[in-house]
This record gives structure tokens, sequence and C-alpha cells, in this order.
């Protein structure tokens, strides 16, 4: 006879990694499954790179399925805005910026592309920038883009309406248990050793961000991805009662986000070294902070009255062609993988976790997510860590 314990330690699926990722998918997985779902979570909901991001939602992006995803996500978290009292989408716009006539070439092809999917993109001349956002310095702007349905979302807070949800359908939530082991049985279950428990489940899918390589090697499956840094500040308070939409500075390759009291976050794009999850400095360096003041003065000059307040890294994670790996892995048949989303991640949650929903179902197969087949690379030996969110 098998016990209760037994019984509650033994899964149809767990999910590894307790990001908006990890969130998304047990919220739509448990629609159908409820009780067959374990997410394990080294720490705590959201307190990795997902709690640390700037949350933005932007679908001035570079290929339509991509921008697919971003508007399917805008509705999903719209809609749960309306109906959950203190969750909100702060929807400022977004005013993308480029000092280059090359880069003008790329963002007039973008913005043909965005606007034959139905998204309300326009492309600006200096002049009209300085109509739309006064606030802003445009001396050295050759054109812009500006999408008035860019919005951002509290990360933090998006993860838990993933939890909080697909609790109520019956997922189990383990907080505090990172997974140690891994053994994968022929033609059986896996068998997942945490901090807290030892438990088997028949699937593992993967949505551990930044420590997928890792965990991969655990697997014993080389996964073709590599984390790298990026770093964030944010101001005392000077805005006022001013206004400034989101910007995003291609050309000198960073973002301003407006913050509630009048405050401001900025940050840069993309360190083009790998780093180890286990093992990176958190906190921002001397050198961006006194970088991105610059960048902030000449871009928005009011924020000579500010000071930046703290600063703070965290990290994304690139593959080859900056689309995510998402499927069953063909060397590990029970493992699925949602990994690699190349800065992206909080943009494409609510999607991603309907296709992964979609995938395991088998309300849809691989063919219909070619671009993101986990297995499209072959070998890997090497490759350059490029800017997720670019042109």
């Amino acid at each position: 006879m098998v016990s209760v314990v037994e019984l509650k330690n033994r899964y149809s699926f767990s999910i590894i990694g307790g990001g908006v990722i990890g969130c998304s998918v047990a919220y739509h997985l448990s629609e159908e499954l409820g009780e067959e779902v374990v997410l394990l979570e080294r720490d705590f909901i959201a307190s990795g790179s997902s709690g640390l991001s700037a949350g933005i939602l932007s679908q001035q992006l570079w290929n339509e399925i991509d921008i697919g995803l971003v508007k399917k996500s805008i509705d999903w978290i719209k809609k749960v805005s309306e109906e959950e009292e203190g969750f909100g989408i702060h929807q400022d716009g977004l005013l993308k910026l480029v000092c280059t006539e090359m880069e003008v070439e790329l963002l007039k092809r973008n913005v043909d592309l965005q606007n034959s999917v139905g998204c309300d993109v326009r492309y600006l001349e200096p002049d009209e920038v300085e109509e739309t956002a006064p606030e802003i310095a445009v001396s050295d702007v050759v054109g812009a883009t500006y999408c008035p349905d860019d919005s951002y979302v509290d990360p933090y807070q998006l993860c838990i309406q993933f939890a909080k949800r697909a609790e109520a359908n019956g997922v189990r939530f383990l907080q505090k248990s990172q997974v140690n082991e891994v053994e994968m049985k022929n033609g059986g279950p896996f068998r997942l050793r945490t901090t807290q428990d030892v438990l088997e489940s028949d699937v593992a899918i993967l949505c551990t961000g930044p420590w997928s390589k890792k965990v991969g090697k655990m697997l014993g499956v080389d996964l073709p991805l590599k984390p790298y840094r990026t770093q964030v500040a944010i101001t005392t308070p000077f805005m006022g009662d001013a206004v400034i939409p989101m910007v995003h500075d291609v050309t000198n390759s960073f973002y301003m986000k407006p913050e509630t009291g009048g405050t401001v976050l900025a940050g840069n794009g993309t360190e083009d070294t790998e780093s180890d999850p286990d093992d990176f400095k958190e906190r921002a360096g001397f050198d961006f902070m006194t970088s991105i003041s610059e960048k902030m003065l000449g871009r928005l000059p009011r924020s000579e009255k500010a000071s930046l307040v703290r600063g703070w890294a965290g990290l994304c994670t690139a593959t080859p062609d900056r689309r995510p790996l998402i499927g069953f892995h063909s060397e590990a048949k029970a493992l699925f993988l949602a990994v690699g989303m190349n800065a992206l991640g909080v943009m494409r949650a609510p999607a991603i976790g309907e296709i992964v929903s979609d995938l395991i179902l088998e309300r849809k197969t691989q063919s219909d997510f070619q671009e993101f087949d986990p297995n499209r690379f072959g070998e890997v030996e090497d490759f350059e860590i490029v800017q997720g969110f670019t042109l």
C-alpha cells in the first residue's frame, strides 16, 4: 500500500523555477491539470531575475511572432488588472530613439512590420519627438518610433497573480526547495532531490532562467545558453508634475522608465560576457552608475536635479539566435524546456505559459513553434551574446 505522504510526493509534472515563466506555466497547466503539478523554487517566488526586471511590455520588436506574443500578454495582463485591486498595468507608451541613418532604416522596416500586424507604432522625425515628449533632448536624434500602447508592469506582482491562480487550481508550490540532484530513469519518472524532500514526476519542466545551463548539465544535457548581466539604477524624486514616456535610446544602449513619486528607473542592456548565476556582482558597479547618470542627463536634462539612490544587477539568458528554447529535449524525452528568454521573459510570459501548456497537452505540436524548437541548433560550441531588446 502507498502511503499518503508518498502520494503527495508523486506528480505528473514538476516545474523547476518560480520566476515569471515558471509561474505562468504553472497557471496555464493548472487550468486542466491542477493537483498533478508541483512547482519547485530554490528561494521564493520571483526572488531571482524576474523580480529584478524593469517589467517593460513593448510591441516594438523585430519579428511577427514575438510581437504577437507581447500583444497576447498585454491583453492577459490588462484583463487581470481589471479583476484584481492593487494590480495594475501602466500604459505610458515607449519612445525608441536612434542617432544614425543605418538605425533609421532598421527602425522604419520594423514599423512597417509592426503596423502590418495591428500595432499602433508611429515613426517620428526629431521635431515630432519634441512634440510627443518635450522633456526629452533630441539634438542628436535622427529618427524615432513611438507606441502609445507600450506599458510596464510590476514583475513581482505578475508572478504573484500567476501563482495565486495556479495554487487555487491545485498546484503545489514548494519554496526554499532547491533541486540538488535529478535522476532520470529509463522509461520511468524523474526523481528530484531538493533541500527539503524527494519528489518524483513523469515530466520535468525547466523554467530556471540563468541557472538553466547548470541545471541542464545536472540532467546530462548541454544547452546553448549564456547568462549575462544587466544593471539598473533608480533616482531620487525630481520629475515633479512633468511626464515622460518610457524611453529606449538604441544608439546609446540604455532605457528610462518613469516610476512612482517622480522618480526614474534607468538601465543598460547587456554585458557581452557570460556570468555565473551563483557568483556575480548583484550591486551595480561604479562605472555603470557614472555612465547611466551621464546618459540620463544628456537625454533628460531635468535629471540634473536628481541623484541615483541605488543600483542593482540581474541576469538574463542569451541563445544563439535571440529566441527561446521551448519544447521537449531530444536527448531527455521527458524533459521540457522553457528557457533562454533573451531579456524578454516578462513581456512574453503569459503567452509563453500558454504555448507550454498547448505543447504538453498536445493541443499543438512543435511544428507550430519551429522557431522555438529547443533542438534546432545541434551542437553549439560558442556564440556571441547579443542584446535581447534592440532593433
